[in-house]
């Protein structure tokens, strides 16, 4: 059994990346005054959508263990936001989980035309 959370392979880097903060409040309006009321949860937590590239050969490997390992949506693994995110302080690494339960991994498509990768903070 794998200890979590795990490290992501360096190889490749990813091509592109989307990171997004997510903040819990709720919207209620009661019936009989219409105000409209927020209520913050004071929880923020970090959602990030990673592109990759084709993965070379001498990645693969690491890649499949990667993903054998993670066991979709049991796992965890760290990711350092510090390169994405222009916040002083900065965010630094947070630890993840996969939004997809059933992440696929297929080595032959991703060697062709990369793969993506969901995850949103583990609080």
């Amino acid at each position: 059994m794998p200890t979590y959370p795990l490290t992501l392979p360096a190889s490749p880097a990813p091509a592109r990346a989307r990171v997004s903060l997510e903040t819990r409040a709720a919207v209620f309006e009661p019936a009989l005054t219409g105000d409209e009321g927020v209520r913050d949860w004071g929880v923020d937590r970090w959602y990030i959508m990673l592109q990759y590239p084709p993965v070379p050969e001498a990645s693969a490997a690491a890649w499949h263990e990667f993903f054998r390992d993670i066991r979709g949506r049991v796992g965890t693994f760290t990711f350092d936001l510090d390169t994405y995110v222009r916040d002083s302080p900065a965010p630094g690494a947070r630890v993840f989980r996969l939004l997809d339960s059933m992440q696929g991994w297929d080595v032959e498509t991703a060697r062709h035309y990369g793969f993506a990768i969901e995850a949103r903070e583990v609080i």
